[in-house]
C-alpha cells in the first residue's frame, strides 16, 4: 500500500472509535487488500484483539492469515456440544498445525440439560431457533468478549455469503469492541486460490456438498436449488445472532 494511501487511514490521536468514525474510515480499508487490513487494525484499533472462529468449511484462511501477523492471538471457538464429528477433529488438527491459542466457550447448561429442560429447540420453529442461538451462541460470546476485554474481533465474514450480508464493512461496531472482516469483498475464488496457496485444507465435509458448517442439526449439504444460506437453520434463520449487535445485551461504548 502506498504511503499516501497508508496516510489517509491513519487516525488522529486518541482516537475513541465511535460509530461515526469507524463508518468514516471505511471508504479507506475497501481500498486495501485483506492483509493490509490486518496490519492496519493491529495498528491502529483498540488492544485485546481476538479471531472468532467455527471451524467450518474455509475457516482456515482466516486462522492462517490473520496467525501471521499475530501468531499469539485467541481463538475463540464457541463450542455448543452439537458440533460434527469431523468438525472437532478439524478444529484439532488446524489447532495442532497453525499451534492456534484456542480459546473455548460453551453454553451454561449442557445439551442434555437444555433438551430436558426445553425440549429441542431447533424443531420449534424459527421463535425456537432464535432462543437456542441466543444460549447457544450469543451468552457464551458476550462471555467472552468480557472476559478477554476484547478491544478488536477479527471475523470471516463476507458478503458473498448471504443476503444479509450484502452490505457488509470492513469495520463495524460490535458493542464495546470494533470488529473486521479483512475479506469481507472475497469472493469463493478468492477464498479457494488462498487455501490453494498455502496448501490448507477445507473442512472434511466440503466434499459432501457442505458449504456452510455449523451445528449437525441445523446444517445441511448444498442441494438444487438451495443458495448457501439455505443450508443453515431449515432457512428460517440467516443468522444465529453472532454477527448482530442488537442481539447482545452488553452496551456499545
Amino acid at each position: 500500500m502506498s504511503a499516501q494511501r497508508l496516510e489517509l487511514c491513519i487516525p488522529r490521536p486518541g482516537q475513541t472509535w465511535s460509530s461515526s468514525q469507524v463508518e468514516a474510515v471505511n471508504p479507506c480499508l475497501e481500498k486495501m487488500n485483506a492483509e493490509e487490513r490486518i496490519q492496519w487494525a493491529l495498528d491502529f484499533l483498540p488492544p485485546q484483539p481476538i479471531l472468532t472462529s467455527s471451524f467450518g468449511a474455509q475457516s482456515a484462511v482466516m486462522l492462517h492469515m490473520v496467525t501471521r501477523f499475530r501468531p499469539d492471538i485467541p481463538i475463540v471457538l464457541l463450542d455448543t456440544g452439537y458440533l460434527f464429528d469431523e468438525t472437532y477433529q478439524f478444529i484439532d488438527d488446524l489447532v495442532e498445525r497453525l499451534d492456534l491459542k484456542l480459546h473455548i466457550y460453551r453454553p451454561k447448561y449442557s445439551p442434555a440439560w437444555q433438551e430436558i429442560r426445553f425440549g429441542r429447540l431447533w424443531e420449534q420453529g424459527e421463535e425456537g431457533i432464535r432462543e437456542y442461538n441466543q444460549m447457544n451462541k450469543v451468552e457464551p460470546m458476550e462471555r467472552a468478549l468480557e472476559e478477554l476485554q476484547v478491544g478488536t474481533w477479527f471475523s470471516g465474514l463476507r458478503r458473498e455469503q448471504s443476503t444479509s450480508r450484502e452490505n457488509l464493512t470492513v469495520l463495524q461496531r460490535h458493542g464495546n469492541a470494533v470488529k473486521v472482516s479483512p475479506i469481507a469483498d472475497w469472493g469463493s475464488r478468492d477464498v479457494h486460490r488462498y487455501l490453494k496457496a498455502f496448501d490448507l485444507p477445507y473442512h472434511p465435509l466440503w466434499d459432501q456438498g457442505y458449504v456452510s458448517i455449523g451445528d449437525r442439526h441445523t446444517s445441511h449439504p448444498l442441494t438444487e436449488g438451495m443458495s448457501e444460506q439455505d443450508t443453515r437453520f431449515f432457512g428460517l434463520v440467516r443468522e444465529c445472532g453472532l454477527h448482530q449487535p442488537e442481539r447482545f445485551t452488553q452496551a456499545s461504548a
